[in-house]
This record gives structure tokens, C-alpha cells and sequence, in this order.
């Protein structure tokens, strides 16, 4: 049996800690996520949320889980472009040439 399998034996329609799930099975609780992508690219109704993770009883839960995805997905990818636009400005700064000072009681630093 995968561990897939013995994950998907775990889900009911009561939810489950991933850290649970990880205690039980003998894994890390970065297996058990890895597992439950693939049983949800499978074609399973595996619902998360706070309080765990379980099955989908009915079409209706499988929607609202995916519409919240779907609004996690678009709050990380802001989050992710606000992040690279930093980067790039740290960047420039970073590579920026020094700032040379005027020596004192030259025309530059009194012109300035």
C-alpha cells in the first residue's frame, strides 16, 4: 500500500491534523502534504481548512473549498509580486555606485 493510500484510509468526513496524520503513518508532515496533492490530482474530494483536512461529503463543499483556494492563490501570487519588486529595488540599491562626498569648502558642497 503507498502512502497515499494509507493516507486516504485516515480522511473521513471528521477532520484530521496533518501533524496527526503524520504521527499515525509514520511520516513527516511534508510527505502527508505531498501525498494529499496527489490524491487531490487524482480526482479525490480532499477538503481543507482549520480544522484539518477530510472529504468532501457533497459537491457543494468541494466548491467552497476550491473558491477558497482559488482566493489564497491570489492573495500569495500579490503577496509574490510585491516581493519581487523589493528585491529588484534592493537589487539597484545594492549595485548602485557610491556616493562620493565633496571634500569640505569646495564649490560642490557649497553649491549644494
Amino acid at each position: 500500500m503507498t502512502d497515499a493510500e494509507r493516507v486516504l484510509r485516515l480522511l473521513t468526513n471528521a477532520s484530521v491534523k496533518q501533524a496527526d496524520m503524520a504521527f499515525v503513518l509514520g511520516l513527516s508532515t511534508r510527505q502527508v502534504q505531498e501525498c494529499l496533492q496527489e490524491l487531490r490530482l487524482a480526482g479525490h474530494p480532499i477538503l481543507s481548512d482549520g480544522d484539518g483536512i477530510r472529504t468532501a461529503q457533497t459537491a457543494d463543499e468541494a466548491r467552497a473549498c476550491a473558491d477558497a483556494l482559488r482566493r489564497r492563490l491570489r492573495s500569495q501570487y500579490r503577496t509574490y509580486r510585491a516581493l519581487r519588486n523589493t528585491a529588484r529595488a534592493m537589487h539597484r540599491a545594492e549595485n548602485r555606485p557610491p556616493e562620493i562626498e565633496a571634500p569640505e569648502g569646495s564649490l560642490w558642497r557649497i553649491a549644494s
